[in-house]
């Protein structure tokens, strides 16, 4: 009875020992290579992400009856946004499990768009971004 697990442990040390030569996985190395691997993966999408929130590539896009005409952050956590609900517009202040309207307003509010804002897509988007300084 004590024999076969002898045997056992021995070729299971036998096996360890001739897969350290091979790439183990339980090596120092290998699992520093696989850490830089993870974190190398974690930082592009870091930057993936902070790119698209620069270019605003995020879905900006509101097509519904209820539309976001403008934000400004007045704290930490408090917003003041105007909102658009078909032809009626009304300035609400957003905190944290709260939101009050502050203003409805009797003239709709005229907005200018920026001039990013008013071009093409996404093509457009990306040409203007990785385009130099210096060269129009």
């Amino acid at each position: 009875m004590l024999l076969p697990v002898w045997l056992s442990t021995a070729r299971a040390a036998e096996d360890a020992g001739t897969a350290a030569g091979s790439g183990d996985p339980m090596s120092s190395a290998y699992l520093l290579k696989l850490i830089v691997g993870l974190l190398m993966v974690l930082a592009l999408i870091f930057v993936f992400a902070w790119a698209a929130r620069k270019m605003r590539l995020t879905p900006a896009g509101q097509q519904g009856v209820i539309r976001v005409l403008s934000a400004i952050s007045v704290g930490q956590r408090e917003r003041i946004a105007l909102i658009q609900v078909g032809e009626e517009q009304i300035l609400v202040g957003l905190s944290p499990g709260r939101m009050q309207t502050l203003h409805a307003m009797k003239k709709p509010v005229e907005l200018t768009m920026p001039p990013a804002a008013e071009e093409g897509g996404f093509a457009e988007r990306l040409q203007q971004f990785m385009k130099p300084e210096g060269r129009s």
